[in-house]
Parts: structure tokens; sequence; C-alpha cells
């Protein structure tokens, strides 16, 4: 078989030396909001979100290394011993303290801006943090909120970041819609 290279790990030729060409496939988008929500609106929001969506709540079990890869580029697979499986526990087994980040920015609407915009940039070319999360979350929110002036009403910026397997344009739009509707529910 091909390679799948959605999973949430590297793949490809040159992987036990660490120098695989073929990163992990990281979904990136950004939300821009005018005022910045209460820290535990949002996570409320984003424990409904886990409840409601088994996927955000999988993690994976199995190597997926095939028993031998056979073509020059070491992409065609043959054999596959010890599968990756999507799991998703009966029971939740981690909430959004697992799954949210605040940054608080100094400088104004250019500081946040630089802010996300380096989060972005950095989550869509690296998607080590997944990997190295072991049984954790395949995806992230990341609160950028500006603490000039000593509050954090103003404007503010959240990046999600996800295993490419979990997630999709169209499902990132989706679920900030269900996020920003609880988070305004519940505010």
């Amino acid at each position: 078989s091909q390679e799948p290279p959605r999973l949430p790990r590297q793949y490809g030729p040159k992987l036990d030396e660490g120098d695989s060409p073929f990163p992990s496939m990281s979904h990136v988008s950004v939300t821009t909001l005018s005022a910045t929500p209460s820290i535990d609106a949002l996570k409320r929001a984003i424990d409904i979100a886990l409840d409601t969506h088994p996927l955000l709540r999988c993690h994976v079990e199995g190597s997926g290394e095939p028993t031998e890869r056979i073509d020059l580029f070491q992409m065609v697979r043959k054999g596959e011993p010890d599968p990756c499986t999507f799991v998703v526990p009966e029971k939740k087994t981690f909430t959004s303290e697992d799954v949210l980040r605040v940054v608080d920015v100094d400088g104004g609407s250019e500081g946040l801006e630089r802010s996300w915009k380096a989060n972005f940039a950095e989550d869509i070319d690296d998607g080590s943090w997944y990997e190295k999360s072991g049984n954790g979350p395949l995806w992230k929110l990341t609160l950028h909120r500006n603490v000039g002036g000593g509050g954090v009403d103003g404007p503010c910026a959240i990046v999600f970041s996800s295993n490419h397997a979990i997630s999709d344009q169209g499902s990132v739009n989706v679920l900030m819609d269900q996020l920003l509707a609880d988070v305004a529910s519940i505010e």
C-alpha cells in the first residue's frame, strides 16, 4: 500500500536517522475577534466540543511502520504488523487544560498580529507537537490576547492547530462557529 501521509507521525526514508523529508501534515487556521472571551468561558466551550465530537478526543495507537518498504523512495509499503489506529476512549481522557494555551502579548495590534502569525507559521511547518504528545489530543487552540494598558478585553486571535487526519478547513469553520457560539451563551 502507499504511505498514509496524514497520520500524526513522520514517515518515509531516513526516519530512523531523524532526517525524514516528509513531516507530519498539519492543518492550521486563525480566527480573529474584536473582543477577548473569558478564559473560563473558552475552557467550558472546549469541554463541550470534546464531549460532542469523539474525533477531538482520539489519539493514535500503533507505530504504523510496515514490515518492508519496497520502492526507491520507500513510500510503497508491504505488511503492517502494528497499524495506526484512531482510538476514542470511552470517557474523556483530557480536557480543555490539555488543549488551550494562552499567550499574553504586548505591542498593541501589531504585536498581536506578529504573535499569532509566528504561531501559525510554526505549527503549519512543524507537527512534532502532536507526535510528542503520545496519547494526548491531536489538536490545540492558542489564544493570543493583548495585555497592554492593563486589560485583556481588546482584540484577540485564536489559532487552531491539528493533525490533518482529524480536520479540514470546513470542519474547522464549523468547530470554531460552535466554540464561539458556546462562549457567547456561557458569557
